[in-house]
């Protein structure tokens, strides 16, 4: 009886997750900005004892600085790939007339901005306070 309910419920989980469409600048962005990194940051810190957690923390760090940071610095060419992605998110459901997607998707990379721009009062930017919580070597 339970292994039936739980292949039962196995299966509707499996459904669900395929029929997902992402067809929305904001789910684009949600993926790019939170659930990509929230992964890569969990593994990297779950797995910081063992061979693995360098390699990881060093995923996440490079994927932060270069694929999603949109806070442009020419001399270590970061924040180029991230402001492309945040400006082309943002035209695209202009451009399709979709406000509220418009509007998801600059709450989006707008606190996705602040989190690489703004400092602690220590100067520390944002993005280096979950680093702390990582190992790299």
């Amino acid at each position: 009886m339970e292994t039936s309910h739980l292949s039962r419920r196995l299966r509707v989980w499996r459904e669900w997750l395929l029929n997902i469409r992402i067809t929305k600048s904001w789910q684009y962005l949600l993926y790019l900005y939170l659930i990509l990194p929230g992964v890569l940051f969990l593994l990297a810190w779950m797995l910081r004892n063992t061979a693995a957690g360098p390699g990881l923390a060093t995923l996440y760090h490079t994927y932060n600085l270069f694929a999603i940071c949109p806070v442009l610095n020419f001399h270590s060419f970061t924040g180029v790939v991230g402001l492309g992605l945040a400006v082309w998110f943002l035209w695209q459901p202009f451009r399709r007339r979709d406000w509220p997607d418009l509007a998801a998707s600059l709450l989006l990379a707008g606190a996705n901005f602040a989190f690489f721009f703004l400092e602690t009062s220590a100067g520390v930017p944002l993005n280096y306070l979950a680093l702390r919580l990582l190992v790299f070597q």
